[in-house]
């Protein structure tokens, strides 16, 4: 199967940016990293959220995706928001994003564990260690509303809560299986 694009896909705080860079690095694809180029050319995600509301944040960070995707010449890793694929806002959006990504690559979900009580309390202590005024109920809640949804659309799915440079490794070792082109 010969894929352009591969996506790192999951709620906030499963380790996206951390082994997408790595691997990135390891496989020398260029990094797309969803967040950064939105803070980088829109504004911080949090400012733009608290001035226009979330459903217009997930409207534009498509927007976002959408131009990013169609300047990429060569087969790239992106980095995607947490909410980009799972949300309760903008559904003709996150139906668009879904498309988009079935069409133009293979996505992989990375989860800290397979049991859902136990990834929520990984994942929402690394999401309250980034300082974001964030609160661990509304991480858990968060991580539980949106992981089925993931779960159901990645075409791959990396389990572990080792060190990202070994998460990063099972990650180049998928994506080396996969014929890129």
């Amino acid at each position: 199967m010969k894929i352009k694009h591969l996506y790192l896909i999951g709620p906030g705080g499963v380790g996206k940016t951390t082994v997408g860079t790595i691997a990135a690095r390891r496989l020398n694809l260029p990094l797309i990293d969803l967040d950064t180029e939105f803070c980088e050319g829109i504004n911080n995600i949090g400012q733009y959220i608290r001035n226009n509301g979330y459903e217009k944040y997930v409207i534009e960070n498509s927007r976002l995706f959408t131009k990013q995707l169609s300047i990429q010449t060569r087969p790239s890793l992106f980095v995607l928001s947490s909410g980009f694929l799972a949300t309760d806002t903008s559904p003709e959006t996150l139906a668009r994003n879904q498309k988009h990504i079935r069409q133009s690559g293979t996505s992989i979900l990375l989860l800290p564990s397979l049991v859902p009580a136990e990834a929520a309390e990984i994942v929402s202590t690394r999401q309250m260690q980034r300082g974001l005024g964030l609160t661990p109920a509304t991480e858990t809640a968060k991580y539980l509303s949106r992981i089925s949804t993931y779960q159901n659309f990645a075409d791959h799915q990396i389990v572990s809560n080792k060190k990202p440079e070994e998460i990063a490794q099972e990650v180049c070792e998928l994506i080396r299986s996969l014929k890129l082109g």
